[in-house]
């Protein structure tokens, strides 16, 4: 790329991906004794199921980023489109507020081939607000979003 030119519309996809990735490996690699009780934020436990199509989605990430700073908390779909999210690696949750929300299913492993449309990971429309306690976010995903 030359300078001053703008990447490829698929180069910067990929980009994009990778931020996702590193953010989802920062937020699981991250020691424990970082974030001692008193210094970490306030987290709610969340969870929930994915569907695309009405049919669960398996092996998506889902990331929960707050608004304003904050760290991105990340989860994984298993088979039945069920997702739990994770703060730090030993402590699940995100922050409590308001979260853009993002589902991809580009992985390293499927040469980072997105199924979703752009609507749900690099221009998301998803937003969920997270309280103190438990809660639970569903997402019935369309392959062609209205």
């Amino acid at each position: 790329m030359k300078f001053g030119s703008l990447p490829r519309r698929g180069a910067l996809n990929r980009s994009w991906r990778y931020g996702i990735y590193g953010l989802c490996f920062l937020g699981a690699a991250w020691p424990a004794s970082g974030c001692s009780t008193s210094a970490c934020p306030s987290l709610g436990t969340v969870s929930g199921t994915l569907t695309l199509d009405g049919r669960p989605l398996a092996a998506a990430t889902v990331l929960f980023t707050p608004e304003g700073r904050g760290r991105t908390s990340c989860g994984t779909t298993d088979s039945e489109g069920r997702y739990r999210l994770t703060f730090l690696r030993d402590m699940a949750g995100a922050t409590v507020g308001r979260h853009t929300v993002r589902v991809t299913t580009a992985t390293e492993e499927n040469g980072n081939r997105e199924a979703l449309p752009d609507a749900y990971h690099a221009r998301t429309t998803l937003e969920a607000t997270v309280v103190l306690g438990r809660n639970s976010f569903d997402f019935a995903l369309l392959r062609q979003p209205r």
